[in-house]
């Protein structure tokens, strides 16, 4: 098989190997366009397929969108070179696919290579995500609904459903009723195609009377988190039927009225109401056809109002009573009725008084008077009480009452009652009660009559002894004695039963327990510490009195101790510096600020005043008010002085009074009162020269003024005006630097104005007129040795006066030294040999080896006499011969070592006098040394006197 044909062959192969590689992406709907989705050739995984040969076969893929016939590749496009997928619109998965359960949008893309012959398709599968992006909805938002009172439970009202476009968990879930307390419920049912429908049903009795309406919202909410709803509103109004009959305002109506009432009298309106609505409730009245004709004869009624009149005088019959049947009737097609009775009662005209009969449930004590306890109960009966009036009507209708409002009448029918304990009886008030009944008929006039008895209460313990007073308050000295009393407390007991054997106790704080007592006899209040009105300024506590009754009674009051105060606190500065900025240049008067003292003591005690203290000799230019408050005396200025440090005292009003004081600072505040003064050019100044020849960048002067402000007041610039030759030269404006910039020639020699001017930052300013001289070499070197003449003249007469000033130092010295060697000549002594190193009592004299030395050792180089513990430790144990013993005398202009400390070896020092009076070393096992401690020497000022002798 040819070459060619084998390659064929391979192609075909790798194709069919190759074709429909799946990928699959998932992405939430309405994502916009661009939405990246991901690389097709990493999902696809190209770079592993066995027909891509090498990493430079792979990136030469190029990948197309195979759009043709198919309606999904629409939403997509991808990128030729890199395969990366991306959305070209907004997808809404509602819209295409909203009655499915899934949402899968396919699409193929191909991939090839010019590189090779491989070529492959990819199958994109694309699954379309639902969001909860629709909220559910109705066809309507407001149903209006009518609906009978009389509507049978179950019935329904209204059916209707919410459409949500979004599918499965996000569409409709569930139905709300709300409000959740009216006569309906609703049903929901789910339906297999996604539709929902809610059904509201009647499943309460509807009362137009009671609700003649009902808004209602049914709420449809999805399955989204957080859920999306959609509502309808429901109308409902409830149509009436006549469903109440009227009903009168009493079931019985009761009246007495004169027999002598004239004809036609209106004695009696009757009324009844019917809370149907229209002619359903509309009333009429009659009387009942049932009765007796007398009741016809004698009475009617009119039959809108419901006015029952008499027709005739009664004085003829013989009856004193009637009883009328009145009927209530609607207007409906179907009327119902309702009846009321009314019972008239009439008077005679002749009048008696009743009578009254008392009889009272226990015996009375010697037949005058009955006894109760005072914790009687409540609603007992004591006496029955009988009425009897042979009238009729008003003269013969009899009422009661009762004088006194511990009891009252309970009727037990016609004309009797029964006299009632009603409030609790209290034998410390009333021990004796007569209790009075009055019965009244209602004739005209009124006659009455009455009858009584007498109540004794009998005392039990129901009262707890009662202090004098709620509240006792007394003041106690702070600091004051202990164990004295300060306050008598008493209480009394109103019982008879009561012996008046009181006992006294005290109800006391932890904190308190140790501070007070009392005696329980006589109520006498102790104060068992001295107290501290900073800790306890004011104590509150319970004082209790019981009774000695078996079921004993207490009753308390309050005492507050009021702790006067002592003078025991010194006032206390916080804090005990202060610090004040008052700016200068102010008038007087000014405050600067004001100092506080807190002292713990109360009342005048703590009152305070404070007075100002000067530091120095002079007064400060400050005064201090009451309060603590500081103001100025005087006008300020920084540059004299800028700070003022002085005492305030704050004392308080006792007796002896107490103080204390606090520093107060106070600096004055820099304002810009200065302008800044020139010192080059100064007054004598008024030109700067420089040489045409002077080459760019030169320093030809520096500037100089100064501000006697402070802080940024005090910062200069500076700035220059003149001539246009000042184009070739530049003024530093912070350092003052005055150079040339460019290169001048000859024809700019001359003279030219200019202005100097230095401005602080506060805008201050001060200018100088000088004059730029531009001038030739030469004139430059003549000038030069004009300064250079001088300047040596003063070089001539500062060294003449520093040789003057030599000679008369070299003089003082001389006349010092000469005091000295004849104050040194008097105390020196001869060089005596000694057998070890000591020193006396005072310190004076230091003895080492066989020579003795006295001289005066001056502080001088630290260098002069070192330490040299190794070496005096080593030979500490050596024995100290002096083999040769010799003479001499140090003198004390040579000896001057230094005292370094209190360790300090003089070793080397009196190794190298040894050498220089013997030509000898200095022993090195001489023993003294090795012991010597400098702390024998004893300082005085830097100064230690030698003595040396012959031993």
């Amino acid at each position: 098989m040819s070459s060619k044909c084998l390659s064929v062959l391979l192609t075909v192969l790798m194709i069919s190997n190759c074709t429909g590689v799946p990928v699959n992406y998932a992405i939430d709907e309405e994502k916009g366009s661009d939405y990246y989705l991901g690389k097709i050739s990493d999902g696809a995984k190209l770079r592993n397929f066995t027909g891509i040969t090498s990493d430079a076969e792979f990136e030469s893929l190029r990948y197309n969108l195979l759009s043709s016939g198919n309606p999904d590749a629409q939403f997509f496009t991808v990128n030729e070179r890199t395969s990366d997928l991306y959305t070209t619109k907004t997808i809404d998965r509602d819209e295409l696919c909203r009655f499915s359960d899934t949402c899968i949008l396919q699409f193929e893309v191909a991939a090839d290579t010019s590189a090779s012959d491989f070529f492959t398709k990819i199958n994109i599968i694309v699954n379309i995500l639902d969001i909860n992006d629709n909220a559910p909805s109705f066809s309507s938002e407001v149903v209006n609904l009518a609906l009978s009172e009389a509507t049978v439970l179950g019935t329904s009202a209204w059916k209707g459903g919410a459409d949500d476009r979004d599918h499965g968990t996000f569409s409709v879930q569930q139905y709300q009723l709300l409000p959740t307390d009216t006569p309906f419920a609703i049903e929901t049912e789910f339906y297999a195609d996604g539709r929902t429908q809610v059904t509201l049903k009647v499943n309460q009795n509807l009362d137009r009377e009671i609700n003649s309406s009902f808004t209602l919202t049914i709420k449809a909410v999805d399955g989204g988190v957080p859920p999306k709803t959609g509502s309808v509103t429901i109308n409902v109004q409830i149509n009436d039927i006549n469903d109440n009959a009227p009903k009168f305002a009493k079931s019985i109506y009761n009246i007495t009225i004169n027999e002598d009432l004239p004809e036609n009298t209106v004695i009696l309106k009757v009324h009844a109401n019917d809370p149907d609505e229209g002619s359903n409730g509309e009333v009429t009245y009659k009387l009942s056809t049932l009765q007796s004709a007398d009741i016809f004869r004698l009475f009617k009624i009119d039959l809108q109002t419901g006015d029952i009149r008499i027709t005739q005088s009664l004085t003829q019959e013989e009856s004193k009573q009637f009883k009328i049947i009145v009927e209530a009737t609607d207007k409906a097609s179907s009327p119902l009725t309702s009846q009321t009775q009314v019972i008239i009662y009439v008077l005679d005209t002749h009048n008696t008084a009743p009578e009254v009969t008392v009889t009272t449930i226990s015996s009375k004590i010697n037949g005058e008077y009955i006894e109760y306890s005072e914790n009687a109960n409540i609603g007992i009966t004591m006496a029955i009480v009988l009425v009897t009036d042979h009238d009729s009507g008003y003269n013969g209708a009899v009422t009661c009452t009762l004088n006194d409002d511990h009891f009252y009448l309970k009727s037990e029918g016609d004309n009797e009652y029964n006299i009632v304990l009603g409030n609790s009886l209290d034998r410390e008030i009333n021990e004796w009660h007569e209790i009075v009944t009055t019965c009244s008929d209602a004739g005209s006039p009124r006659l009455s009559s009455s009858a009584s008895f007498r109540l004794h209460v009998l005392d039990v313990n129901d009262l707890p002894p009662v202090f004098t007073q709620v509240l006792y308050k007394i003041n106690v000295e702070e600091n004051g004695p202990k164990s004295v009393s300060v306050v008598q407390v008493h209480a009394n007991d109103n019982d008879v039963t009561a012996d008046q054997n009181v006992r006294y106790s005290l109800e006391l704080a932890e904190d308190y327990k140790d501070i007070f007592s009392i005696d329980s006899t006589n109520g006498l209040i102790y104060v068992e510490q001295s107290l501290d009105r900073e800790t306890y300024p004011t104590i509150t506590f319970k004082v209790l009195a019981t009774d000695s009754q078996p079921q004993p009674l207490t009753g308390s009051a309050m005492v507050e101790v009021t702790v006067l105060d002592a003078n025991d606190y010194d006032p206390v500065f916080t804090p005990s510096e202060f610090q004040f900025t008052v700016p200068e240049n102010r008038p007087p008067d000014i405050s600067v600020g004001r100092v506080m003292a807190v002292d713990a003591d109360s009342g005048i005690n703590a009152e305070l005043q404070y007075t100002l203290l000067p530091m120095s000799s002079e007064s400060p230019p400050f005064r201090v008010l009451m309060n603590g408050t500081i103001l100025t005396t005087m006008y300020f200025d920084r540059e004299m002085t800028a700070q003022y440090t002085f005492s305030v005292m704050a004392s308080d009003k006792g007796y002896p009074s107490r103080s204390s004081t606090a520093t107060v600072i106070v600096n004055v505040q820099d304002e810009n009162d200065n302008p800044p003064i020139f010192i080059f050019p100064g007054q004598e100044t008024d030109e700067i020269r420089v040489s045409y020849q002077s080459l760019p960048n030169t320093v030809i002067a520096t500037i100089q003024a100064y501000d006697p402000d402070s802080s940024f007041n005090s910062h200069i610039s500076y700035i220059m005006n003149g001539s246009n030759i000042l184009d070739n030269f530049e003024l530093n404006t912070h350092t003052g630097q005055f150079s040339v910039t460019s290169q001048l020639d000859q024809s700019d020699i001359g003279t030219y104005d200019l202005i100097l001017t230095a401005v602080d930052n506060g805008e201050q300013e001060h200018q100088r007129s000088v004059k730029l001289v531009i001038i030739d070499k030469a004139t430059v070197a003549a000038s030069q040795s004009e300064s250079e003449i001088k300047y040596f003249a003063i070089a001539v007469a500062i060294s003449c006066i520093t040789i003057v000033l030599s000679v008369l130092i070299v003089l003082a010295i001389c006349l010092i030294k000469r005091k000295e060697r004849q104050h040194h000549e008097k105390i020196a002594e001869s060089v005596t040999t000694c057998s070890s190193l000591e020193t006396d009592s005072e310190g004076s004299d230091i003895r080492f080896g066989d020579v003795c030395t006295r001289g005066i050792l001056h502080k001088s180089s630290t260098n002069s006499l070192r330490r040299n513990d190794q070496s005096r430790n080593d030979q500490s144990s050596k024995p100290n011969p002096i083999k040769k013993p010799f003479t001499t005398v140090v003198s004390v202009d040579e000896v001057i070592p230094e005292v370094i400390s209190d360790s300090v070896e003089i070793w080397d020092w009196a190794d190298s006098e040894y050498s220089r009076n013997t030509g000898q070393s200095l022993p090195r096992d001489l023993e003294p040394f090795s012991t010597f401690s400098s702390t024998t020497l004893t300082k005085q000022k830097n100064k230690v006197h030698w003595q040396a002798s012959q031993c």
